[in-house]
Formats: C-alpha cells, structure tokens, sequence
C-alpha cells in the first residue's frame, strides 16, 4: 500500500470512529441523522452532541494525536519500542505537579490554567531532572530509559506521599486525575486540546528529517551537520510538552505512545517525515476507541479510558520485551 492510501486509509478510520463516538450515549443518535442534518440546532439531540459528545470525541481525538507523537518522537531518538512518556517518568512528573496544584487549592484560584501549568512545570522539571542525571553520570541515550524509570518510580511515590497527607476532597480529584478519563471534557478544553494537537501535527512534519538522522545514532548526524546534543534536547522538550498538557487535560493516560508508533512503524517504516502524521491518526483513532470501549462495556456505567489503553499498553510491553532482537539494531 502506498503513503497516499495509507493516509486516506487512517482519515477514513478516524472519521467513522468519530462519528460512532458523536453516537453513543445514553441518548441514541443516528449517524444518518447527524450527518443528513435532520437533528435541528434547537433540538434536545443538538445540545447533547455540541455540549457533550463533540466536545469529548475531539478531546479525545487530540490527547490521542499529542501522545502518540510524542511517543514517537521519543522512540525515533532512543531508538527504542519500549520507550514513550509514562515509562519516561514525563507523564508522572506532570501529576506530580498537577497533585501539588490540588494539595494547595490553586485550582480554586486559577481554574484550568493552573492545572496546566502545574504539569508541564512538572513535565519539564522531571525532563531537567533526567537530562542533568545523564550529563552528570555521561550515560548513552539508552540509558536514560532506566533513569527515566527511577524517576517515574520517584515522582509516583511523591506523588503518593501527598494523597496521605492531604485532604480527602483532594484525595479524591487527585485519584481521579491519576487515572485518564474524557468525562470531565468541555468546549474550552476541546479547543485548546484540538489546537495543540494541530500545532504538534504540523510542526513534527518539519521535524522529520532531523530524527531520521538522530536515530542514526548521534554521531552519524553530528557528521552530516546535525547538532546532536541540542537537537536531543530540544526535541525532548516538544515530546515533554506534548506529554504533559495532556495529563493537564484528562490525567494519566499510558501507553499510548508505546503502542501506536511501534504498530505504525510496521505499516509505514521507519521514515518520521511520513509516520509521524500517521502516528498522530493512529493514535486519535486508537483513543476513540478505547473511549468508545470505556462507556460500553458496564454501560450504563463507565471506565476510565486510561483503564483500557493500561491494559492493550501491558500487554504490547510484554510483548517487545519477549522480544529476543530489538527492531531499531
């Protein structure tokens, strides 16, 4: 199959899975009638799916696209499957901030905002945490995976020390947040989601080649003219980043990243310039539909979403690591 299906093939996915996605609840919606106009603006149907259901199909779309980009940003550098923001200890040092901002009540204060910037403070801290430990002990790139598992490990207990000691109200939103859901989407979030997303989109197709020549391996690219060491940092950052407003918005959602490049890399290969639009698809689509699964399987009751990809993300980790030769050697 060549790029130009593949990428009218993941389009076509992403578009049935959203429009399935607009339709279930517990009020039923046709597609036909959604997508024939019969569903007036006035309408009860109309308020629920501009309301609620559009809101979190794209919500959910774009926390799909951002972590799996990020995933596969990461994995290109580190030429590793295994590799991607939660097992980096990313995603855990943005709930990390995201639990202080609670313990303090600043999201009284400041709203969303200041559950944003609380995770990608503690995105970015954890990222500056894990980036001097390599300096400091001159590690390879491959070595950053334990370091970043440490880290995780290091935020998580943290993390846990300050649901002991913090009220049960907050105890309670940072359990919640912990475990990713798109319940708490609204039209604000859905925007801001959305656009990031975008952003991230667009920017990764520039970002192509230089990853390409990164998981080379940093010497070949410093020969070609690529400074490794910035490169690796600053693209590090974007993944960080990607990662950490996407705790911001739904908490914790795992494995994404893990999962999605390693299963688009097998359609597509190994060339960023065109896996990572791919990438940012699969993962939209792979999000609705574990959200989708989410709020059928107990219906009328509902799981989180970060349930469901915890699960697929288990069982894909002990899959690579059974494997006896890693595909990036």
């Amino acid at each position: 199959m060549n790029k130009a299906a593949q990428y009218i093939l993941f389009a076509i996915v992403l578009v049935a899975l959203s429009i399935l996605s607009i339709t279930i609840g517990s009020s039923e919606l046709s597609a036909i009638d959604i997508l024939s106009g019969k569903i007036g603006y006035e309408s009860t149907e109309w308020t629920i799916i501009r309301h609620l259901r559009l809101p979190r199909t794209l919500t959910t779309i774009g926390i799909g696209a951002l972590l799996s980009l990020s995933g596969c940003i990461m994995q290109g550098l580190f030429r590793n499957p295994l590799v991607e923001p939660y097992t980096m200890g990313l995603s855990g040092g943005a709930v990390l901030g995201v639990a202080v901002t609670f313990c303090l009540g600043l999201q009284i204060s400041f709203g969303m905002s200041a559950l944003i910037i609380s995770a990608l403070l503690g995105g970015l801290l954890t990222m500056f945490v894990v980036l001097t430990i390599r300096r400091a002990i001159k590690c390879d790139i491959n070595s950053m995976l334990l370091i970043g598992i440490m880290i995780s490990f290091a935020t998580s207990s943290i993390t846990t020390l300050l649901m002991s000691l913090t009220t049960h109200e907050n105890l309670s939103q940072i359990i919640s947040w912990s475990i990713g859901s798109m319940d708490s989407a609204s039209e604000e979030m859905a925007i801001f989601i959305v656009a990031s997303a975008l952003v991230a989109t667009f920017a990764s197709a520039f970002l192509g080649n230089i990853i390409n020549a990164l998981s080379l391996g940093t010497a070949e690219a410093q020969h070609i003219g690529i400074d490794s060491q910035k490169m690796i940092v600053a693209l590090f950052v974007i993944a960080t980043l990607m990662a950490a407003i996407s705790v911001a918005a739904v908490g914790v959602v795992a494995f994404v990243g893990m999962i999605i490049p390693h299963i688009i890399r097998r359609i597509a290969g190994h060339d960023h310039r065109y896996i990572l639009p791919l990438a940012a698809m699969g993962g939209s689509s792979f999000m609705l539909l574990c959200d989708i699964a989410a709020r059928t399987i107990i219906y009328p009751r509902e799981l989180p979403s970060g349930v469901i990809t915890g699960i697929c993300g288990c069982i894909m980790f002990i899959y690579l690591t059974s494997r006896q030769r890693n595909e990036y050697n």
